[in-house]
């Protein structure tokens, strides 16, 4: 039997010993699948029972008809270590047995596939479901605004590449791990015309809702929000959601507080002084029109 392959589980064993032994423990013997001791089969002392003994020899029965069923290739290692007969004769230490054998069996298991933490984060192309024993290949895809960080299994990392070929080797629960998407936000003004309140420039995550509210200095008022260059809103108080690098800037201009008068072009001379007296700035303008002087509104006909 050894080295060969079945079709079928293999239930039961019986070990057999050129003298009459005491019972032999849990710690004398293990069973392994693929001669890898993290997948050992656990089991207790009731599974391996003495069935015959005499003065030359023992038969002890392991009973593996209650084990978890797993494909593929399978050992049985027993060792005489600590082992003595019912004379109390030490076993050779060196001595032990191991026979291996491969099961060629169809086994399915239930893997528990999800996205985490923010279920909305991504997607994956295989859903919880019964998969056979061997590889299974699972790709993770990001959302809009979330980036793949890696795969998961029973919170232990497995993977960084979104494609994992999973080894199915009993029930296992899989987790893809997306995080949001950091961006570089930018805010700005005329720190001369007003401020800004609320979050300043940083780095962001996507989806981060940022409050903006522009506040005029004396003399200004505002006029409107500009996101890289192109006016965006005319409130001073914005909410943004941040979804990419972006550059926010508050306008301010000067705040007209009444009109001084109606002039003649011909009325004014070279320092801006109307005939009335009036001061209406530092110099003439050169042609007619609209104005503004200290906050004043000024119309040159």
């Amino acid at each position: 039997f050894n080295g060969e392959t079945t079709t079928k589980p293999v239930t039961k064993a019986l070990v057999y010993f050129t003298r009459p032994m005491s019972p032999m423990k849990k710690n004398r013997y293990e069973i392994l699948v693929g001669n890898d001791p993290k997948k050992r089969i656990a089991f207790d002392n009731k599974l391996c029972t003495e069935v015959y003994y005499n003065e030359e020899k023992s038969i002890f029965f392991i009973d593996m008809s209650k084990l978890e069923e797993k494909p593929g290739l399978h050992s049985m290692r027993v060792w005489c270590e600590r082992l003595r007969d019912l004379y109390g004769i030490q076993a050779d230490p060196s001595s032990e047995l191991t026979i291996s054998w491969t099961e060629n069996i169809t086994v399915k298991a239930h893997l528990d596939i999800a996205v985490g933490p923010d279920v909305d984060a991504g997607n994956i192309d295989r859903e919880t479901a019964e998969y056979d024993y061997g590889i299974v290949s699972l790709t993770a895809t990001p959302a809009e605004g979330y980036r793949f960080v890696e795969w998961q299994e029973e919170g232990v990392t497995v993977s960084r590449t979104p494609t994992l070929k999973y080894d199915v080797m009993g029930a296992a629960t899989l987790m893809a791990v997306f995080v949001p998407i950091d961006y570089d936000i930018q805010v700005d003004c005329n720190s001369e015309r007003g401020t800004i309140m609320g979050f300043g420039s940083g780095i962001y995550s996507w989806g981060e809702t940022l409050l903006l509210s522009a506040v005029p200095a004396e003399g200004y008022v505002f006029d409107s929000w500009l996101c890289d260059g192109e006016k965006v809103s005319e409130d001073a108080v914005a909410r943004i959601s941040v979804n990419g690098n972006h550059t926010y800037t508050a306008l301010f201009t000067e705040e007209v507080v009444d009109c001084i008068g109606n002039f003649q072009f011909s009325d004014i001379d070279d320092y801006w002084y109307t005939l009335q007296g009036i001061c209406l700035g530092s110099s003439k303008p050169s042609k007619p029109g609209f104005y503004i002087n200290q906050g004043k509104k000024v119309i040159i006909k």
